[in-house]
């Protein structure tokens, strides 16, 4: 409707002068088919309606494709140059790294390719048209906000190439606002206590999930679930990375809340407890552990029980404890009784060891 509001600008703008009087639409035979068009056939209409049936549309709409220039003397600026002008730095040995390079590129219609591991020819791009790329599969309208790894293989999928691509999309990533630890998600159907965002904690390397409903957010609410759900129950993380101020739903919980609701919609937060619990026993493919096992359980150490399995066995002693560091991979060890060990000992004979009391 905006572009036909635009024509019909453009169109008056040639008027001298024009006015426009409201029909009422019981006086517009016209207007009252107009609005039933759609729904009813034309067997109905009077010989004052004119029926007319457009194949295509009446404004011609020109497609506009997002282009990205580079600015200046990119990376591929010195293959670009000996390939088609056959220039070459003047320095020997950078000259000798571009004619080893360009053996595995060639021009087309002046766009330079690279020739891929499995024969099919890349589009090399620039920084700029790189950073477009890169932001288009990682957060653009088909976006996928994965890891840097899955990002690199779509744009190679896709047929583009640079040299640094991982180096960028591992910043491009770690600066993205989406894929923080911390979440807001949300507003969900307002519940008992005007309850209607969740916050959310995710561990990196366990994938524990803490979560908390809460009816507003603040500072102060942040701060506080911080103290109570991560410092009080698993001592001070190492660092907590916040969403930067834009609150994107954890697609994952949400639909799972979803799927458990019925009529109680207003009820989800009380869910949120059996959906925690399936994500936290549910095996991650990303380490193939499960979020409770990582989070809670206690494996020992084979040096913590030592056995004697011949030959071929370790033979470990102790436990002992580490008492001093003296540089280069040499210790101090203090036994269960508190006797000094009477040498010092290298890293390489020493093993870690988990044990209830020392």
């Amino acid at each position: 409707m905006i572009q036909y509001l635009e024509k019909v600008k453009a169109l008056t703008s040639t008027f001298k002068e024009f006015s426009i009087k409201q029909v009422p639409r019981g006086e517009n035979k016209k207007l009252g088919a107009l609005t039933k068009i759609t729904s009813t056939n034309f067997a109905h209409l009077s010989k004052q309606v004119l029926i007319e049936e457009l194949k295509e549309k009446s404004i011609d709409k020109k497609e506009v494709l997002a282009t990205v220039e580079e600015e200046g003397r990119t990376w591929m600026t010195l293959i670009y140059e000996y390939l088609v002008e056959g220039t070459l730095p003047d320095e020997k040995k950078k000259a000798r790294a571009v004619r080893r390079k360009a053996g595995r590129y060639a021009v087309t219609n002046g766009v330079l390719y690279k020739r891929s591991f499995l024969g099919l020819w890349l589009r090399s791009v620039g920084p700029l048209q790189a950073n477009y790329v890169l932001r288009e599969i990682h957060e653009g309208s088909c976006s996928m906000h994965a890891n840097p790894r899955s990002v690199v293989a779509k744009a190679l999928r896709s047929g583009y190439y640079w040299p640094t691509m991982h180096i960028d999309a591992r910043k491009l990533i770690k600066e993205c606002n989406d894929c923080q630890g911390i979440d807001i998600a949300g507003p969900f159907p307002e519940g008992p206590g005007k309850v209607k965002f969740l916050i959310i904690a995710v561990d990196y390397f366990t994938k524990w999930i803490e979560a908390k409903p809460m009816a507003t957010i603040t500072g102060a609410q942040i701060k506080k679930f911080v103290w109570d759900n991560i410092v009080c129950r698993f001592s001070l993380p190492g660092e907590i990375v916040f969403d930067n101020g834009k609150h994107r739903a954890n697609r994952s919980l949400g639909e799972e809340i979803k799927a458990r609701l019925d009529e109680r919609s207003n009820h989800w937060m009380e869910e949120i407890s059996h959906v925690l619990w399936a994500h936290q026993t549910m095996i991650k493919s990303t380490n193939e552990e499960k979020p409770f096992s990582l989070t809670y359980e206690w494996k020992h150490n084979e040096a913590s029980h030592a056995e004697d399995r011949g030959k071929l066995g370790p033979k470990w002693e102790g436990p002992y404890k580490v008492t001093e560091t003296l540089g280069k991979g040499a210790y101090k060890l203090n036994d269960r009784t508190w006797n000094v060990l009477p040498r010092t000992w290298n890293v390489c004979n020493l093993k870690k060891c988990y044990v209830h009391e020392m």
